[in-house]
């Protein structure tokens, strides 16, 4: 894969350049942007406190880790990083208990735009 990818070619076991069909360039671009939103949404929560493994922790509010401060922030930059809006309804623990769950989130609210 690699830069090979980015251009749309491949080495087959031949060693001869083969067009990636354009389902697996659309998958590798969307796999991208996930890793590029995820990285983002880590940033946001790693501002926050630095001090907690967010690609682990599955109970950021039950555990309150995250209190309500942190979730008005989380949201903001949220809002203005993702430019999406979380509204009253979604502001639920499940959503906010891991990174996971709140990257769900985030692609729920765009796929609704």
């Amino acid at each position: 894969a690699g830069a090979d990818a980015l251009y749309g070619k491949r080495k087959s076991r031949q060693g001869d350049a083969d067009e990636v069909s354009s389902g697996e360039y659309t998958r590798f671009l969307s796999e991208r942007k996930e890793v590029k939103m995820m990285e983002e949404l880590l940033n946001i929560l790693k501002d926050l406190h630095p001090d907690v493994d967010f690609e682990k922790e599955e109970h950021l509010v039950d555990d309150k880790i995250l209190d309500s401060f942190d979730i008005i922030s989380v949201i903001s930059e949220i809002a203005e990083q993702f430019d999406v809006v979380i509204s009253a309804e979604y502001i639920l623990p499940e959503y906010f208990n891991s990174a996971r769950a709140l990257y769900a989130l985030i692609e729920r609210l765009e796929d609704e735009d």
